[in-house]
């Protein structure tokens, strides 16, 4: 993007009808190293998915056991090449704490 070709997307712009959280969420669910461009449905499907991840781990585990095997499963794959999309199947999935965990450990609240 670029200013002179009126492209541009200024961040403080779409906090005035996204919240933050699904900014972050946009620009985090993707490998590292991927290019990327911006697009309104992009955001949309981040807003969306924001609010998944919020009920998700509204949602009260199934086991100690099993709650304790998804986090360990969500901080394996953000620790195998930051792979974001992966932990984010994985708290949608299995919901309660490991989307809390998840949540908390990209800013999203």
């Amino acid at each position: 993007m670029a200013k002179s070709a009126g492209n541009l997307v200024l961040v403080s712009d779409l906090l005035k009808v996204y919240p933050a959280a699904a900014v972050r969420l946009l620009i985090l669910d993707r490998q590292w190293d991927q290019d990327w461009d911006y697009n309104q449905a992009s955001l949309d499907e981040a807003a969306a998915r924001l609010e998944r991840l919020q009920a998700a781990a509204g949602r009260p585990d199934h086991a100690a056991a099993g709650s304790g095997a998804a986090v360990a499963a969500v901080r394996a794959a953000l620790a195998s090449d930051l792979d974001v999309p992966a932990a984010l199947r994985i708290a949608e999935d299995n919901g309660g704490q490991a989307a809390r965990v998840l949540g908390s450990l990209l800013g999203l609240w």
